[in-house]
């Protein structure tokens, strides 16, 4: 359920309570709407593991800012480790193939 404008957050950490709370809160407090939330706990390792989506139409935080946000009011206090991804960013691709032409309209 990916829109034109959302912002997908990966994240690792060690097993803490409070944790969603506090990535949900800082994602509604800021005017965040969630569109998928999935996560995990490996209990052996005690790691906590979560991607979660939301819609940025109407986020208060410019998307340049978000990690930067985010790192501070809450990556620090529960040690984690993030990726943020947009869902409008397009990156920049080469393709390769050999002489043969099937290879590359498989690909298309």
């Amino acid at each position: 359920m990916t829109t034109n404008n959302s912002a997908v957050l990966l994240i690792h950490c060690p097993d803490k309570p409070g944790i969603v709370v506090a990535i949900t809160d800082f994602i509604h407090s800021n005017g965040g709407n969630i569109l998928y939330l999935d996560q995990h706990v490996d209990v052996q390792r005690s790691a906590f593991f979560m991607r979660i989506e939301w819609d940025l139409q109407g986020f208060a935080i410019q998307q340049e800012k978000i990690a930067e946000y985010f790192e501070t009011l809450v990556a620090t206090r529960y040690e984690m480790t993030t990726q943020l991804h947009f869902s409008g960013y397009k990156p920049r691709m080469a393709l390769f193939v050999s002489k043969m032409s099937h290879c590359f309209y498989d690909l298309l």
